[in-house]
């Protein structure tokens, strides 16, 4: 019997939580169980996420980045995981929060609601 494993790799909830403890460390865990049982999954990747991350918490993209290397290195694979609200987050330096946008009207550059995949 094959078995399919696939992860989501994102923050969840509002995006105020802390990536260390919400992406990296819960998935560095499942990388020494999945390397121990010899197991491969795929990894569903938040890009819109990952983009908010390179532009405003660039040592957080840093290890995610080198999360993801190691991935790929473990023989895992990365696909492509969207959620719109994060295509016009806004970062607070303040409170080191996003604050993320209620539309939901775009897919894959579609900018109106008339558009579709």
């Amino acid at each position: 019997m094959d078995v399919l494993i696939s992860i989501d790799y994102e923050v969840s909830g509002d995006g105020t939580g802390d990536p260390r403890q919400q992406i990296i460390k819960p998935t560095d865990d499942i990388l020494r169980l999945m390397e121990k049982l010899g197991l491969v999954a795929t990894f569903f990747i938040e890009v819109e996420e990952l983009k908010a991350f390179q532009k405003w918490r660039p040592r957080i993209f840093s290890a995610i980045k080198q999360q993801l290397d190691c991935i790929v290195a473990q023989g895992h694979e990365i696909a492509l995981h969207l959620h719109p609200q994060w295509r016009n987050a806004m970062f607070s330096a303040r409170d080191k929060t996003f604050r993320l946008s209620p539309s939901r009207s775009w897919i894959m550059g579609a900018d109106d609601e008339g558009q579709a995949l």
